[in-house]
């Protein structure tokens, strides 16, 4: 029987709201990590790849303690990452929001999502050779490769938003297809 190739997106539980760089999850985050790894339980599970940010961490080992059997790996594939958009790729921007993303840290910043675009690339390679994987990581990186998928106007990513512990599920079998966005669980 061949494996399932579907790459799980999973946005980190809640953070502490704190200002800083690399918060460790709330309570409430806590909780919420504890719940989507039970919804987890008996999926066949390859690996779990997370952003090496505190918050996916910690969400990737709880959902790593209810299955064991899965590989679990930090990727700076799925660090956080804002695609910033070059002067050729403007259009379609409000000035608004063009005026919010040079405030983006020069560290988080991923020009054109060429970073981002890539990381899809290879989880679906990853996927297809082994089989179902949960990638753990931010907001922005999920809303773009939905976004990618999709293949939607650059500007869509800015209007997805992932919930904490929200699950986005892929179809990397034949051709990539999005199953689910934003779900609560496999």
């Amino acid at each position: 029987m061949s494996k399932t190739a579907t790459v799980f997106l999973v946005r980190h539980a809640e953070a502490l709201s704190v200002d800083e760089d690399d918060p460790e999850l709330s309570s409430a985050g806590e909780e919420q990590a504890r719940r989507l790894a039970e919804r987890f339980i008996g999926v066949d599970v390859a690996a779990i790849l997370h952003s090496p940010r505190r918050r996916a961490s910690s969400t990737a080992s709880a959902i790593h303690r209810a299955n064991s059997g899965a590989e679990i790996i930090a990727s700076e594939l799925l660090n956080d990452r804002t695609p910033v958009p070059s002067d050729e790729r403007r259009e379609g921007y409000t000035d608004l929001l063009l005026q919010w993303l040079e405030q983006v840290p020069e560290a988080e910043r991923d020009p054109d999502g060429v970073a981002i675009e890539a990381a899809l690339r290879d989880l679906t390679q990853i996927a297809r050779r082994r089989g179902a994987i949960i990638a753990v990581t931010h907001n922005f990186v999920i809303g773009a490769m939905v976004q990618r998928v999709l293949q939607c106007p650059q500007p869509l990513w800015t209007r997805l938003n992932s919930d904490n512990a929200g699950v986005t599920r892929i179809d990397c079998s034949k051709q990539i297809v999005l199953r689910s966005f934003n779900g609560r669980g496999p």
